[in-house]
């Protein structure tokens, strides 16, 4: 049996971050609040943290030009925070699962209002150009 090498992809992680953070920002249960990249104050905040930048697992080259690629781009999103009560845990708790249900095109309800992430964005990067299939996995 043929081992499976890992391939790190430097050149997807440069292509998917600001995609992956400009999404990230847009889930509506941030209520003005922002979701930075790489960073944390000393005292609260959210961050994007990559963990170990996009791992090539299937590249498929076809005649056509046409590429297929799947890759793994594992990350963690911290939320600083000092809660005092059991209601400040929990609502932490039901942020980081509605954010991540989200991600997952699930829906969210938040306020009384449900929303639905229908679509990834689009990742140009050149033979990659078009690219809207994510698979997000949670660690």
């Amino acid at each position: 049996m043929e081992e499976q090498k890992t391939i790190y992809d430097v050149d997807g992680s440069e292509k998917i971050t600001p995609v992956l953070i400009t999404l990230l920002n847009e889930y509506p249960g941030l209520d003005g609040g922002h979701i930075d990249f790489s960073d944390l104050s000393e005292t609260s905040g959210i961050g994007f943290f990559p963990s170990t930048g996009a791992i090539l697992l299937v590249d498929e080259h076809y005649i056509t030009g046409f590429v297929h690629q799947i890759c793994r781009y594992p990350f963690d999103i911290i939320y600083r925070s000092a809660p005092r009560t059991e209601a400040q845990k929990i609502r932490i708790k039901e942020f980081l699962d509605g954010l991540g249900r989200w991600l997952e095109k699930q829906p969210v309800s938040i306020e009384g209002h449900t929303y639905h992430l229908t679509e990834y964005p689009a990742i140009e990067s050149g033979k990659r150009n078009g690219l809207k299939n994510f698979i997000f996995f949670g660690n």
